[in-house]
């Protein structure tokens, strides 16, 4: 996902977040294949068991990626490794926790504070390890849950319900790159030169890109929506047609 001329850039990589979208954008590519097959087997007795299978298929498959060498799985093993397979069951948390309505549970809404304090407790304090790197994103997962609904009035009194979140995600890691490259570290102002600079960036990325991108298509939707007839006029015009139409034995 690097150019080999970048590799030496800042801390190896120009943007950090970029190879994610790559992956992200393949999860979004299974997910109706996903719930296809899930409606396949629902009527069956088995199907509440569905996505507790593919969580764990998934997560035994990122096991085995990271247990054994690339040389294991042969040519594929380097192809694999870069797709969204090694990280589909971050993704397969997110569908079993939206299943499981987590952000109901009494130990999740309003608990942030003690999410990420068990989060950064497993991170710092628990020997690093493949296995227990796993384990650490599946707390992340209910952290980023908790913290979401633990104090949800402030994006609305604050931002006005403007999402910055994912600019905020494509320019943190540029940032810290280019500061990196510069050899400019060491320095607590300069986190937060980052956070604020992040978050002017992410601001202009939404109100002149996301923003108008959003509006558009709203506006697309709206005119294909206002082009439709509703169904009881279509209904009350063909009502007339059929009562005149000979039946077909």
């Amino acid at each position: 996902y690097t150019p080999a001329f970048l590799n030496d850039f800042g801390y190896g990589s120009y943007n950090g977040s970029l190879w994610t979208i790559v992956v992200e954008l393949q999860f979004y590519l299974i997910l109706p294949v996903i719930y296809y097959v899930y409606k396949l087997v629902s009527p069956k007795r088995t199907s509440g068991k569905y996505f507790y299978v593919l969580f764990g298929l998934s997560f035994l498959l990122a096991l085995a990626l990271k247990v054994f060498p690339p040389t294991f799985f042969g040519g594929v093993g380097k192809l694999v490794r870069y797709s969204f397979l090694p990280h589909v069951y971050i993704f397969m948390s997110g569908v079993l926790l939206q299943r499981l309505k987590v952000w109901n549970w009494k130990i999740v809404q309003g608990k942030a504070l003690w999410w990420m304090a068990g989060f950064l407790l497993f991170v710092y304090m628990v020997p690093t390890n493949p296995i227990l790197g796993m384990f650490s994103m599946i707390i992340l997962a209910f952290c980023t849950i908790s913290l979401g609904y633990s104090a949800p009035g402030i994006a609305t009194k604050f931002l006005k319900d403007r999402d910055i979140s994912y600019g905020v995600y494509m320019y943190h890691g540029m940032l810290l790159s280019i500061l990196v490259e510069m050899n400019v570290i060491g320095n607590v102002y300069l986190l937060v030169f980052v956070a604020v600079t992040t978050f002017v960036l992410a601001w202009l990325s939404y109100r002149f890109v996301e923003a108008p991108a959003m509006n558009r298509a709203k506006d697309i939707n709206k005119k294909k929506d206002q082009g439709r007839k509703p169904r009881k006029e279509v209904e009350s015009i063909l009502t007339p047609v059929h009562n005149y139409m000979p039946s077909v034995q």
